[in-house]
């Protein structure tokens, strides 16, 4: 292909072929451009031609000729003079461009070399860690055994109870029928740990127990291997598994159940007991480390206040002063939602997916790694074909280039490290307070512009904005609980509710008088004849609306909207949130929530 572009031109010319080798010597030697070479070669041609013209041998020619490739060179600089600018600018370009991809493909190669060579090399074993804390609380301080008895003696339960949305009926059915059980959820409630032991790999007893609440096979490999166990998620954090947590939200809607069978039977220690052990439970998973932990012990508090504050709103004066206390007590003392939200956790799984992607060089730093990327891939699941990471191949040649765009070890770990520390001030922020930069927007921003610089950070990072909402929403509720047993105490000793609200006398903390919206204390209206009152935060829109409840009632409460939102609204949306928040009568449960 080297004489491709003379060719043509040596083979119409009629010369031999010692003459066209000298030719093709010198239009090989003169670097010039397909063109160029064209004309060298026709150029010679005729000085040959002429040659032989004149009676001359082309061997005589051909040594007068002298060395071609000298002559190639000669020739090439005469043609390179030749040049107008704009050519010699362009030639210029030309082999810029090629000393640039030449360039570029060096340093590919380097990053392929490193990126391939590279191996993460984890040095901290965080499940051994976590299951060792485990391991050393003290069997007595465990709930979790006693659990599991009563999950032994629950296979019987119905699918209907398994579900979010289970059939309250039936639930109260199973419920009567199995005290032993509630006695057993009760004992367990009382313990300070839940004591489940960190697992990566599915329980064969919870396993057990469900497949027979199902009426499912278990099926096995073999060898004796779970089919639906995924290897990837072996040994690292993020594949510890929380398989407690459905056993015991199924735990506290029998205990739900059972407090409301208890007050219609007019059972009031039973129910204290039963609301005590809810209570139990979320304080529990208060006291667990994960996120998802935290919100359902929340979600169980909020159903404890719920039944608190229906059952005395139902039967005034069914409780006696010592029953009130207790259920003021464990309201106050064991509030889940009073305790800041540990993200501890959250910072341990960052750090051993860090650990299992870059490689380490004992100083704090290191790059991506190709089974790095791939092992995110699988522990993230990522999947479908909608991205770079779905295809093996894409990552394989793309994967170079990430050491270029994402940030290296010390990069990363410092930007987590600055993001925590300002999510961590967050939390602890009175929900009614507005952070100067929320981090959930600043988090969003980094997804949609950094969202290659950081994938670990925008992957992992929990959205926070509505996990302050949930807690703020949860602690509102048990305040409007504990207020409403403390002020059904002063009726029970006065005759009469108070006219107005003051902790000191009604012996509650001063700060479970806080609107949570607004910061400001809860509006509290006690009817004319002071046997009944009416108890409301101002809700979404922070208007005092007289104790209007807003449609869909308590359920229908989101996220405190900030004033400079609420300017912005149309009347339409504003509509949908009009209304107070009204924490004691409960609204009806009739009213439907908007959608």
């Amino acid at each position: 292909m080297r004489g491709a572009a003379i060719g043509p031109v040596l083979a119409d010319s009629g010369l031999g072929e010692p003459v066209l080798a000298v030719i093709r010597s010198v239009c090989a030697k003169a670097r010039l451009s397909r063109a160029e070479k064209r004309d060298v070669a026709r150029e010679l041609v005729e000085h040959f031609h002429a040659g032989i013209e004149r009676g001359e041998t082309a061997e005589a020619l051909i040594a007068e000729f002298g060395d071609p490739h000298a002559a190639g060179k000669l020739i090439a600089r005469a043609v390179r003079r030749k040049r107008g600018p704009v050519r010699r600018a362009f030639m210029h370009a030309k082999r810029g461009v090629y000393a640039l991809a030449g360039l570029l493909l060096v340093i590919y190669l380097g990053l392929f070399a490193r990126f391939m060579l590279g191996s993460p090399s984890p040095s901290r074993d965080y499940v051994s860690e976590l299951a060792q804390r485990a391991e050393a609380i003290p069997e007595s301080d465990r709930a979790w055994p006693l659990y599991l008895e009563a999950a032994r003696r629950t296979t019987d339960a119905p699918p209907s109870l398994l579900d979010y949305e289970h059939d309250q009926d039936a639930t109260r059915e199973y419920a009567a029928a199995h005290p032993g059980v509630l006695e057993l959820i009760r004992s367990a409630s009382e313990r300070p740990h839940i004591g489940y032991p960190v697992r990566t790999s599915p329980d064969p007893e919870l396993a057990r127990i469900n497949a027979l609440r199902t009426g499912t096979v278990i099926e096995r490999a073999a060898d004796g291997a779970d089919p639906d166990d995924d290897a990837a998620y072996n040994d690292t954090l993020i594949g510890v598994l929380l398989e407690n947590i459905g056993e015991m939200r199924l735990h506290a809607r029998l205990l739900e159940a059972d407090a409301d069978l208890a007050m219609g039977q007019g059972d009031t220690a039973r129910f204290v007991s039963d609301t005590e052990a809810m209570i139990g439970i979320a304080e529990q998973f208060g006291r667990a480390r994960t996120i998802i932990e935290q919100l359902v012990g929340w979600a169980i508090a909020s159903d404890a206040s719920r039944i608190v504050r229906r059952a005395i709103e139902a039967s005034p004066g069914a409780f006696d002063d010592a029953q009130l206390r207790r259920l003021q007590r464990a309201m106050e003392t064991r509030d889940a939602a009073r305790k800041p939200v540990d993200l501890s956790l959250e910072r341990l799984l960052f750090e051993d997916m860090v650990q299992r992607i870059y490689t380490d060089n004992g100083s704090g730093n290191g790059h991506l790694t190709r089974s790095g990327v791939r092992t995110f891939t699988e522990l993230m699941d990522f999947g479908g074909g909608q991205g770079l990471l779905d295809d093996p191949t894409l990552r394989f040649l793309a994967g170079p280039a990430s050491l270029v765009v994402t940030a290296d070890r010390a990069e990363l770990t410092a930007k987590y490290d600055e993001i925590m520390l300002s999510l961590d001030a967050y939390m602890r922020l009175p929900y009614w307070e507005e952070p100067a930069v929320h981090p959930d927007v600043e988090l969003e921003r980094m997804h949609t512009q950094q969202r290659f610089r950081y994938p670990l950070i925008t992957t992992l990072m929990p959205a926070l904005a509505n996990l302050r909402t949930q807690q703020a929403i949860t602690r509102q509720r048990m305040d409007g609980a504990v207020l409403a047993v403390a002020l059904e105490r002063h009726r029970m000793r006065e005759g009469s509710y108070p006219t107005r609200l003051v902790a000191r006398e009604l012996e509650v903390p001063a700060d479970a008088l806080i609107d949570q919206m607004t910061g400001h204390t809860l509006v509290y209206s006690v009817s004319n004849d002071g046997l009944g009152y009416t108890l409301y935060s101002l809700g979404m829109d922070l208007d005092d609306d007289g104790g209007v409840p807003m449609l869909g009632g308590e359920d229908a409460v989101r996220a405190r909207i900030p004033p400079s939102y609420l300017e912005a609204m149309s009347q339409h949306e504003r509509a949908k949130i009009d209304g107070d928040w009204v924490l004691f009568p409960l609204p009806t449960e009739n009213d439907p929530v908007p959608e």
